[in-house]
């Protein structure tokens, strides 16, 4: 089950990186959602679907939310 555990938050991870990057809408949030699409993030299905609709109703009503999203790294870049 340990090993279950580390998978999934490491693939979370790759979502929502560490500071000083950013969490954009189509990066990280349309690809969550799409995650949960297909089946992957089935066993924390129930605690964080809700969090990409969240996101998402922050960064377009929130112009701080909005403005902290735009300046996601490139692939590249982490």
């Amino acid at each position: 089950m340990t090993g279950v555990v580390c998978d999934i938050r490491s693939q979370v991870a790759t979502f929502f990186p560490p500071v000083p990057l950013k969490v954009g809408k189509v990066i990280n949030w349309v690809q969550f959602d799409s995650w949960f699409k297909y089946g992957y993030g089935e066993a924390v299905e129930d605690e964080c679907a809700g969090w990409s609709q969240y996101g998402k109703a922050c960064i377009r009503h929130c112009p701080e939310c909005k403005q902290a999203s735009l300046n996601v790294p490139g692939a590249g870049n982490v």
